[in-house]
C-alpha cells in the first residue's frame, strides 16, 4: 500500500513496534527529541501506562507526516501546518485502508495539540501554533442495545465449564456483567488486584 505521496507505507504492526528514536531523527531541538521529552514528562507525572502508550503512538504518527512534508523543527509548525494535518487524518484514514472513527480522528489530532501546548508552557517554544486550531466534532452516543437478563443469562452459560479455558471464560464474563469494568481494564488486571476474600477487585490501571 502506498501514501498519499508515494512512499512505501510500513505495515501497521511494525509501525507500532518501532519507536520514535528509529524513525526520526531526535538530535536536540528535532521534534523527534522534544516529543520523546514529552513522553518522558508524562511517566514522571505518573501518567497511566495506556496514556503514554496512546499519545506515542499518536505522535509517531504526526512526526512521521511532519518529515514528509520537509518541517524539521518545532518552530516551523503553524495552525496552518496543524490544520493541514487534520486533514490528513481524515484523508489517509487507517493506515490498512478505510475510514477512522470520528472519536480516532479528534484524539490523534487532540493529542499533538496537548503536546504543542506542553512545549508553549514548558517554554520550549514561544509561540503557540493550536491557537484557532479546531477538533473534529463527534457526538457521544449511547449503545443501541443492552441485554436483557434473559440474554445476559445465555451469554454467561456459553462457557464449557469442563474445561480450563471455559472456566477462564466464564469468570471473565461473571467479572465484566458485575463490576462494569472495561476491556482493557480486565485485560490489565492481576493476581495481586484480587481480593478474594473480601470479593473486591482493585484497577490500578483505570481511565480515571
Amino acid at each position: 500500500m502506498k501514501n498519499d505521496r508515494g512512499s512505501q507505507a510500513v505495515d501497521r504492526r511494525t509501525l507500532r513496534a518501532r519507536r520514535i528514536e528509529d524513525l526520526v531523527p531526535t538530535h536536540p531541538g528535532a521534534p523527534g527529541r522534544l516529543a520523546l521529552d514529552y513522553l518522558h514528562h508524562l511517566a514522571a507525572r505518573g501518567c497511566s501506562p495506556h496514556t503514554i502508550r496512546s499519545r506515542r503512538a499518536h505522535l509517531r504518527l504526526f512526526l512521521l507526516w511532519l518529515a514528509e512534508i520537509g518541517c524539521t523543527s518545532a518552530d516551523g509548525v503553524s495552525p496552518s501546518i496543524l490544520d493541514d494535518y487534520r486533514l490528513a487524518v481524515r484523508s489517509r484514514g487507517r493506515v490498512s485502508g478505510g475510514r477512522l472513527s470520528p472519536q480516532t480522528e479528534r484524539d490523534r489530532l487532540a493529542n499533538v495539540l496537548r503536546f504543542f501546548r506542553w512545549l508553549v508552557r514548558s517554554g520550549r517554544l514561544t509561540t503557540d501554533p493550536t491557537i484557532g486550531v479546531s477538533l473534529p466534532r463527534c457526538h457521544r452516543r449511547l449503545p443501541g442495545a443492552v441485554l436483557t437478563a434473559p440474554e445476559a443469562q445465555r451469554v454467561m452459560t456459553q462457557p464449557d465449564l469442563a474445561s480450563p479455558l471455559g472456566l477462564r471464560d466464564r469468570a471473565i464474563l461473571e467479572t465484566l456483567y458485575a463490576t462494569g469494568l472495561r476491556r482493557q481494564e480486565l485485560v490489565d488486571l492481576e493476581l495481586a488486584s484480587v481480593d478474594v476474600s473480601r470479593g473486591v477487585l482493585v484497577v490500578r490501571l483505570g481511565k480515571g
